[in-house]
């Protein structure tokens, strides 16, 4: 199996974005994503571009919401991260910072 490519990232990374904008609205949503080095998001939360390491920018993605949210954050993104079967071949479960 070949590994994701980045239009999979961003399709990946834009849905949780979208998702986080009807939660916490998209002028904060927008303001965390765009904290994240070498990610570019549209108005609308859509990805338009990734540099660097697909991982780390997921990762910096879920630090800014967990810092911003804590708890009201951290089940979505736990419950995100089983269910999605690419993310956990990308972050194995010791490497992720969010735990049940």
């Amino acid at each position: 199996m070949q590994p994701p490519a980045n239009t999979d990232y961003k399709k990946l990374l834009t849905e949780v974005i979208q998702k986080q904008m009807v939660i916490l609205g998209p002028s904060i949503t927008l303001a965390k994503a765009r904290n994240v080095k070498g990610l570019t998001v549209a108005d609308d939360g859509t990805v338009v571009n990734i540099e660097g390491q697909p991982q780390a920018l997921i990762q910096g993605l879920i630090d800014q919401f967990v810092q911003l949210s804590g708890l009201i954050v951290k089940k979505p993104w736990n419950r995100f991260y089983q269910c999605t079967r690419e993310l956990r071949k990308l972050l194995p479960p010791r490497q992720f910072p969010i735990t049940s």
